[in-house]
């Protein structure tokens, strides 16, 4: 879990992906506990559990973690179930970095 992604952050489809170009697809992320969602007029943003925005699409971001198979064990550990359209490749975000 030491590898780092970085790219821009975009959604697809109600996913959020990390592009390497803003265009291609990039890996879906999975979120650490504490991470949610929000939209701000017409921005998707990310807010961390503090309630500080952490990324926002559009935006770049660069994570640490690795790129995982969605397995049982980690479905079980989801806060919801993922969407149909939200297929790989996945990557288990680690730790947030400046971009």
């Amino acid at each position: 879990m030491e590898a780092l992604l970085s790219g821009t952050l975009i959604e697809q489809s109600g996913c959020l992906r990390v592009s390497p170009d803003g265009k291609q697809p990039g890996h879906l992320l999975i979120w650490q506990p504490g991470y949610s969602a929000r939209r701000t007029g017409d921005r998707l943003e990310i807010v961390d559990s503090t309630g500080k925005v952490v990324a926002r699409v559009g935006e770049p971001l660069r994570t640490g973690g690795g790129q995982v198979q969605l397995t049982d064990a980690l479905r079980k550990q989801l806060k919801a179930p993922l969407d149909a359209a939200c297929v790989g490749p996945y990557w288990l975000m680690g730790q947030l970095q400046a971009p």
